[in-house]
């Protein structure tokens, strides 16, 4: 289930769109060196959302976001054991206002977290990690060729995860520590 949410997009890098604020703090332990492959779940690659080899899927702690330019966009977060989710939160994001000052992205925007659509939260872990509170929160990022997502922290842009351009909608994850 995890997989079929996640599993966003193929490589691509296009144009998207022309083109500060701070994102909520979330502590970020990824060391993404830009080799994700960006397939999630299973299918035998080297990188992507729970890969641990042929066919299975590992603990992933993280965040995910799509957005489909000028329709909708959203993101969320997930906490996933190897088995089941310990929580999963949705939010819409709105805004969607373009930001400069990402010197190596092709697109970067600011949006607004909506409200928390709790999908599972066993034991209050979504309150636990901090996540079923960020209505009202802003969150900078940007995609910087050819798969890097850039987020903007402090005043300060940085590589922190995966991202995809395809036409118009972008995806993106970033590993997060639970």
């Amino acid at each position: 289930m995890i997989a079929i949410v996640l599993g966003l997009f193929a490589c691509s890098d296009s144009g998207l769109w022309s083109g500060t604020g701070d994102n909520p703090p979330l502590e970020d332990t990824s060391s993404f060196d830009g080799d994700d492959t960006g397939d999630f779940g299973g299918s035998g690659d080297s990188g992507g959302f729970g890969d641990t080899g042929e066919g299975a899927e590992g603990p992933w702690v993280g965040q995910w976001g799509e957005v489909q330019d000028g329709v909708e966009a959203y993101t969320g977060f997930v906490d996933w054991d190897g088995t089941t989710a310990r929580c999963e939160v949705e939010y819409e994001l709105t805004g969607g206002s373009d930001v400069q000052g990402c010197p190596s992205c092709t697109v970067a925007r600011s949006y607004t977290y909506g409200p928390a659509q709790v999908v599972t939260n066993v034991g209050g872990r979504c309150g636990q990690l901090g996540w079923d509170g960020l209505q009202g929160s802003t969150l900078t990022v940007g995609h910087a060729p050819p798969e890097s997502l850039m987020r903007l922290d402090g005043g300060t842009w940085q590589s922190v995860g995966w991202s995809d351009v395809t036409g118009t909608t972008w995806g993106f994850e970033i590993e997060l520590s639970p």
